[in-house]
């Protein structure tokens, strides 16, 4: 019989840990825009008469004015190194909803160093990152052929925070772009031009304090529908003439992202510390949190191989492509690493193997699978992987091939608790490798950049197609002038 859990209980089901290999340096190329004519052009032709703009309507169209930068902004820091080991983790928490049913969520993420002596014992005080979190909910549903147990994946999201933050007046900064923090962009031109000066938006600054962001937001294809959309329904629901700021306004809160304050786990751990959220935490505070966490039945530690991670094939540095080079398989193999494994979560697929192609008689993508494993080992993994395939082709290959204009072979082995290795043959030109640490890819999204003007001219080119593909009377003629004159610093609450 299950526990029943009181509404401030968190309990921790399950803990595996297992040791990491090591990586080439990691690079950060986030989203840019490029809107020409052109691209208005076949804007224009696909959300003509649209209601709601699916995120498969801009499959082909997307990547030709949304795409991670072709040059790496910058190199990626993560604590003590890419060179040196750590472990990752998968933890199962359980929680208590409001209605008083339990929810399942599990965190993804990375420690500061591999605290593991020879016994076995962990290290209270090695520190633990989240980098992911992912909401499981079950039905059982009798649709005739006995019980059938259906996962429904909630929330999935990746954890934002800057570890190294030292304040609003460093150089040093980073910023978020995901679609609730384009709409704050784009009402910079009105405060701006009211206060004649430049300023700094905190609202979209990275600090300590963590942030979510949907995995989604890593498809070129759902991150634009989701910013047209907003954008057309404040517009479509705007029955007493608002300025644009309050469309705006209106916009950002339709796409906010789920909020630190309602992680249930995230708020036992700040109520515990008595202090502010955080996307970090002890093994001694888990054990606070859960004393169930020491029994061996829930923490499993693996250090030479286990069910995650097959045995003594560690990724170590070099033995994989550079990701700082500006070719078209480095780009493409960006594109990959942050999308699938955001279709494969919204899919509840935990580990995937297979390869694929457009080398056929009609151009579309054919595939094979080489292996599979599921976040809820009871669910039937067909039908998930049936869903990821068909939204891969749409809502990736399309784009990443410009709609089969080239020909592409990729092979890729995906674990969301530890590596992606990506093989790409584009052209039928020389194969190339990648490897990317998934345990960490919240360091490496494209809605994150260092330079605000990237944000700011992202903003301003949609609000370009907002003026030409929206039929408003609301968008005004300084989105093609987001400039803000001046200096000085002001920050938006």
């Amino acid at each position: 019989m299950q526990q029943i859990l009181s509404g401030s209980d968190v309990r921790i089901t399950k803990l595996l840990i297992s040791e990491t290999g090591t990586y080439n340096p990691q690079y950060r190329r986030p989203f840019e825009t490029s809107v020409t004519g052109d691209v208005i052009d076949a804007l224009q032709e696909r959300v003509s008469g649209s209601g709601t703009v699916a995120a498969s309507q801009l499959a082909g169209v997307a990547f030709s004015f949304l795409a991670p930068s072709a040059q790496p902004e910058k190199q990626v820091n993560i604590v003590n190194g890419w060179a040196e080991k750590r472990l990752r983790f998968m933890m199962e928490v359980e929680t208590v909803n409001n209605m008083g049913m339990v929810n399942t969520q599990i965190l993804l993420g990375y420690t500061d160093h591999p605290g593991i002596s020879l016994t076995g014992a962990i290290d209270p005080n090695m520190m633990f990152y989240i980098n992911s979190t992912i909401s499981i909910k079950q039905e059982v549903n009798n649709l005739g052929f006995g019980a059938q147990n259906f996962s429904i994946s909630g929330e999935a999201s990746h954890v934002i925070a800057d570890n190294d933050w030292a304040g609003v007046y460093t150089d040093q900064k980073d910023f978020r772009m995901r679609p609730t923090d384009v709409f704050s962009v784009m009402t910079r031109t009105h405060v701006g031009g009211s206060l004649g000066g430049q300023f700094v938006d905190t609202r979209n600054m990275i600090s300590t304090t963590p942030s979510k962001s949907r995995r989604s937001n890593s498809l070129a294809s759902t991150f634009a529908a989701n910013i047209i959309n907003t954008y057309s329904q404040a517009v479509s629901t705007d029955d007493f003439h608002q300025s644009e700021d309050a469309i705006l306004a209106n916009a950002r809160g339709a796409c906010v992202e789920a909020p630190v304050a309602h992680d249930k786990f995230m708020r036992a751990l700040a109520n515990m510390r008595g202090q502010p959220a955080t996307n970090w935490f002890t093994y001694r505070e888990l054990q606070r949190i859960s004393p169930s966490v020491d029994s061996d039945e829930v923490t499993v530690v693996v250090i030479t191989g286990d069910a995650i991670s097959k045995p003594n094939t560690q990724h170590q540095a070099g033995m994989t492509d550079d990701w700082g080079q500006a070719h078209m398989e480095t780009k493409v193999a960006t594109i990959l690493s942050q999308a699938v494994p955001a279709l494969m979560m919204e899919s509840g697929l935990m580990k995937l193997a297979f390869s694929a192609t457009n080398k056929t008689v009609n151009g579309l993508m054919e595939y094979s699978i080489g292996g599979v494993a599921t976040f809820n080992t009871n669910m039937n993994a067909v039908p998930l992987m049936n869903r990821f395939f068909q939204e891969l082709e749409i809502k990736v290959m399309r784009d990443v091939s410009e709609n089969s204009a080239f020909t592409y072979q990729i092979t890729l082995d995906v674990n969301l608790v530890g590596d992606t290795t990506i093989s790409i043959q584009l052209e039928g030109r020389p194969w190339t490798s990648y490897n990317v640490p998934s345990f960490c890819d919240a360091l490496l999204v494209p809605v994150i950049t260092a330079n605000d003007q990237r944000a700011t001219m992202l903003a301003s080119d949609f609000q370009k197609i907002f003026a030409s593909t929206i039929n408003s009377k609301n968008v005004h003629q300084e989105v093609n002038n987001p400039s803000l004159p001046g200096n000085g610093i002001y920050g938006l609450i």
